[in-house]
């Protein structure tokens, strides 16, 4: 569990062991798993700080804790982040992100979200979850059109 996981870590840091990216991305799932999207976040920074290298399932555990807890804005960040790091993102970045948009009625970053260039055509087509998304959101926005083309 997350608490167990923390506790790993702390335990790591108060000895001066350094913890591997693979320990880290095991205590970033743990948080997820127990929607504790701060200690993600946390555990992230504490990632880059150490300069430890980050990927793209690290980014998305943080991004799923976030959009479990409603916090859309981080979930935009992170993926910004991604993007300015070079991480990768991929069709669970995108779904998770359009879905907590979608979810809290954040229907215009819906819309940014399916213009965004690294949002491969092949996700929406395969994705009922971001078609499903897409369409609330052009259709708020009016886009009509744009809902024909999925």
């Amino acid at each position: 569990n997350w608490q167990m996981a923390l506790r790993l870590i702390r335990t790591m840091w108060t000895q001066n062991i350094t913890a591997s990216s693979v320990t880290y991305q095991a205590a970033i799932n743990a948080c997820d798993q127990g929607s504790q999207w701060r200690w993600a976040l946390e555990l992230l920074m504490d990632v880059q700080a150490k300069g430890i290298p980050a990927n793209n399932n690290m980014y998305n555990a943080v991004i799923s804790a976030c959009a479990k807890n409603g916090q859309w804005q981080h979930v935009l960040h992170l993926i910004q982040e991604m993007h300015t790091l070079g991480i990768p993102t991929n069709a669970y970045t995108y779904t998770t992100a359009i879905g907590v948009c979608q979810r809290l009625g954040q229907w215009q970053w819906v819309l940014k979200l399916m213009g965004d260039a690294h949002l491969k055509p092949s996700w929406v087509s395969n994705s009922s979850s971001i078609c499903g998304a897409a369409i609330c959101a052009y259709a708020k926005g009016r886009q009509w059109q744009r809902a024909l083309q999925l």
